[in-house]
């Protein structure tokens, strides 16, 4: 789906196939011994799908590299450098379903059981059902929002295409059928593109106004919402927003989903201010590509636009247009919406981007003792 190339090993690019051991992908954990002397290197699951070649040493030195030759199609897990402490990398293995039919052949003549052939193909009328693993989509949705699981992401995808009766599965029919409750249940035309499930793809983009709607439409159905609050990472408490918001207003009080790439930083979700509102907030940043870019960035927020927020909080405006400046080409968006009332704040300007630290502030603001009564400087 335009995931790109050079993603690959990482384990947050998994090859997706209908076989997945442990997503996929094998996790490489190096722990050094004596200085100067081989570091200890293991890996989870074991299999002979893979080899490692050590070329590593103990102790300080040259930066510790743990790769695999995927330039050549390869499955060789090359580990050189220096180890001056226990360092662990997930890498992905090619292709997934020989990875995951190689251990369970070897599992299975580990029992003592003969096994003469294995192969990955379409499963024949004749076939016998053996046993059939299968999970809740609740727990599958809460891996996928709680730790930013891109297979996840990706599996309910296929799932979704596999729900409306589509045989078999193909990648694209989970994208098209999210397009389509986009138009159809959201009223959007426009301002989006919807190419995977986990937004790896950079043929993927959507408007902070259609995040936004789906965040209040997720909260009026009571059992989506149950779900997703579920998932959805705690400011200072779970997920990957474990270390993030660890104190403020906002600490306990946000609960959103991460989503970072390479340039973009992005954070949405619901905030819950001192006076019992609820909040939906998307904060979408792109272009800042390293901490002083942001911190730039901060100081122009800071100067002007914390002040237009507070003013716009202050006075309750009611819900306006949409604003046309939404539009994917723009650098921030910022929308928040009161729920359970019809006020409806929206800020965006293409020439001004959040660093993390703002986006901190910004969720302190929201849930701070005072979120409504902030007055124009």
């Amino acid at each position: 789906p335009g995931w790109a190339w050079d993603d690959t090993p990482w384990g947050f690019q998994p090859y997706i196939s209908p076989l997945m051991l442990c997503g996929g992908c094998v996790e490489v954990t190096v722990t050094p011994t004596a200085a100067g002397e081989s570091p200890i290197v293991e890996c989870f699951p074991k299999s002979s799908f893979y080899s490692v070649v050590n070329e590593a040493v103990s102790g300080k030195g040259e930066k510790l590299s743990i790769m695999r030759d995927w330039l050549e199609g390869g499955n060789v897990i090359r580990v050189t450098g220096s180890c001056p402490v226990e360092k662990s990398e997930r890498m992905n293995l090619y292709p997934s379903q020989d990875f995951f039919l190689a251990v369970l052949r070897e599992r299975i003549e580990a029992a003592g059981v003969e096994v003469r052939n294995i192969s990955f193909s379409h499963t024949p009328l004749s076939a016998t059902l053996l046993h059939t693993v299968s999970r809740p989509i609740a727990e599958v949705v809460g891996e996928a929002l709680l730790e930013s699981d891109n297979l996840c992401a990706e599996a309910l995808c296929y799932h979704l295409g596999g729900t409306y009766g589509y045989r078999p599965v193909r990648q694209e029919m989970g994208p098209k059928i999210i397009e389509s409750f986009l138009e159809y249940e959201l009223g959007f035309s426009s301002d989006f593109n919807v190419a995977d499930g986990s937004g790896l793809s950079p043929y993927s983009y959507i408007s902070a106004d259609i995040i936004l709607n789906l965040l209040i439409r997720i909260n009026e159905n009571r059992e989506a919402h149950d779900i997703v609050m579920a998932g959805l990472p705690q400011a200072g408490i779970s997920g990957t927003m474990k270390h993030r918001m660890k104190s403020g207003a906002a600490y306990k009080n946000v609960f959103a989903k991460t989503g970072t790439v390479k340039g973009v930083c992005t954070l949405a979700g619901y905030a819950k201010a001192a006076n019992g509102h609820n909040l939906a907030f998307v904060i979408m940043n792109q272009g800042v590509m390293n901490s002083s870019e942001g911190m730039q960035s901060d100081l122009q927020v800071n100067k002007g636009s914390y002040f237009f927020i507070a003013s716009m909080l202050r006075f309750n405006c009611s819900y306006p247009q949409r604003s046309t400046a939404l539009s994917a080409n723009s650098s921030l968006y910022f929308s928040m919406l009161r729920l359970y009332q019809s006020s409806l704040l929206i800020f965006c300007s293409p020439s001004l981007a959040l660093s993390s630290s703002t986006a901190v502030s910004v969720a302190n603001l929201l849930c701070g003792q005072h979120a409504w009564h902030l007055s124009h400087p």
